[in-house]
């Protein structure tokens, strides 16, 4: 499995259910999730839509390679397994063609010697 970097600082923010988000665009990524109870924004720091009612800041967003098929299994546990038993939090999302999973940019360097000694390789 090959992960990518996506480039840029990237936050994850709660807003109330009722909100609404215009003009709301990334770069490269960018994941909006709304429940009964709330809406999440995960998107590039500097493009988060304000009146957030918390953030998180400080995550550095990677990409699995390629598209999967919804007939494969296990590919997140193969990532956040190993990260998991490190001890290093992270902050997954899943488009139709893939995975992506934040982690804090102080544990990227951890995360990455991790995931490679678990045969992942980063592109």
């Amino acid at each position: 499995m090959k992960l990518r970097r996506i480039e840029g600082e990237y936050s994850v923010a709660r807003y109330s259910p009722e909100a609404t988000l215009t003009g709301l665009f990334a770069r490269e990524f960018c994941s909006i999730t709304r429940t009964r109870k709330e809406v999440t924004v995960v998107c590039e720091t500097e493009l988060l839509p304000a009146g957030m009612q918390k953030k998180e800041d400080g995550w550095v967003c990677l990409q699995v390679n390629g598209v999967l098929d919804f007939n494969l299994t296990g590919i997140l546990n193969k990532i956040t397994g190993p990260l998991a038993v490190a001890e290093i939090s992270i902050f997954a999302v899943s488009t139709y063609d893939t995975d992506y999973v934040l982690v804090k940019k102080s544990f990227l360097r951890a995360a990455q010697n991790v995931l490679e000694d678990n045969g992942i390789t980063f592109i």
